[in-house]
């Protein structure tokens, strides 16, 4: 079982294969230390793994592993399956009201934003 935090790292990892933990982290919105602690818990997980960068010694880049790539795999159709759930209770719902529900959600994200 992953968390939130690590699949969504995954998947970042899964679209930007070669990624370093600077740009990891500048994508995670999060510091270099805990995307380091992130990507050791991943590591031990056998889902992601390190390599020296051709371009630096000091630079380490991140790839998934096979088990890195199947849980991305899983994640992905999750949302797809979510996605087709979403617009089948979305389809008798009136455009108007759908636009007000996107409104309140919107801001409601926005609020939340704030308490982070």
């Amino acid at each position: 079982m992953l968390t939130q935090p690590e699949i969504h790292t995954i998947a970042l990892i899964g679209d930007q294969e070669g990624i370093n933990l600077t740009k990891l982290a500048g994508l995670r919105g999060i510091t270099k230390g805990a995307a380091s602690q992130m990507i050791y818990k991943l590591v031990d997980k056998d889902l992601v793994e390190k390599k020296i960068s051709p371009n630096s010694d000091s630079e380490i880049n991140l790839f998934l592993t096979k088990k890195g790539k199947k849980a991305r795999e899983e994640h992905r159709r999750r949302h797809e399956a979510m996605g087709e759930r979403f617009e089948e209770l979305l389809k008798d719902i009136p455009k108007d009201a759908q636009q007000k529900m996107r409104d309140f959600l919107l801001s409601f994200e926005k609020e939340l934003d704030g308490y982070v």
